[in-house]
């Protein structure tokens, strides 16, 4: 079925990461896990002969509404791989708090 085209994809994605104080156990998994996704996701397609063209990252944080002062943060979206240093440090400051 294969007639040599490749495929590319140009994705958007959003991470929406619960930062209450119950998520502390996990929240260092969380934090790689959204690190390495889009590692994750390129080396999954490759297999596939599919390649990711380009990859938006976008990164909604909420903490508890009363307790916290700033219950929601969210970010613009990050263009990866090229800001992937950019995301790191927004992820890694994001969830500090907990």
């Amino acid at each position: 079925m294969s007639n040599g085209l490749k495929m590319t994809y140009n994705v958007d994605m959003v991470f929406c990461i619960d930062a209450t104080g119950s998520m502390q156990p996990v929240i260092s998994t969380v934090k790689q896990n959204a690190l390495s996704f889009y590692h994750d996701v390129v080396k999954v397609m490759e297999k596939k002969q599919k390649t990711i063209n380009s990859m938006r990252v976008r990164v909604i944080v909420f903490r508890d509404y009363i307790a916290d002062e700033q219950p929601m943060m969210t970010t613009r979206f990050f263009e990866l791989p090229a800001q992937a240093a950019q995301f790191e440090s927004c992820v890694n400051l994001s969830l500090i708090h907990i």
